[in-house]
Order: C-alpha cells, then structure tokens, then sequence
C-alpha cells in the first residue's frame, strides 16, 4: 500500500498469518504432515515474532527514523 506523508510517498507492508483453526487449511496441512497442535505453535510464535518486531521497531517510528529490516 503506499499512502503519501509530507509530500513523500511512504510504503506499507502486510504480513498475512493464517489461522491454524481453518478446517480446509488443516485438511491440506494432514496431507504433508502436519496436524493442528504444530499448526497452532507456528502461528502463536510467528504472531509472537511479528508483535516482538512491531514493539522493537516502534519507537524508530515515532522519531521519523526508517525501518530497515
């Protein structure tokens, strides 16, 4: 998404996680191997890393300063 901020085109990122509860999703998932309980760890710790990113990251922004990943 781009928005324009003070005459300067500014960039947005999103990051989708899927839910581990989706009933199509876990049926294709049982067919590579996984099953609910690792689905349910995955998306816990990814929404934990993007949050713990969010939280690093959030004090640059409230400067001006860029984030670079």
């Amino acid at each position: 998404m781009r928005t324009r901020k003070g005459g300067e085109l500014t960039y947005h990122t999103a990051v989708r996680i899927p839910q581990a509860i989706d009933k199509d999703k876990l049926d294709e998932a049982r067919k590579g191997g996984l099953y609910q309980e690792n689905l349910l760890r995955l998306e816990t710790r990814a929404l934990e890393s993007v949050r713990k990113f969010a939280r690093k990251n959030e004090d640059r922004v409230r400067c001006g300063a860029r984030s670079e990943l």
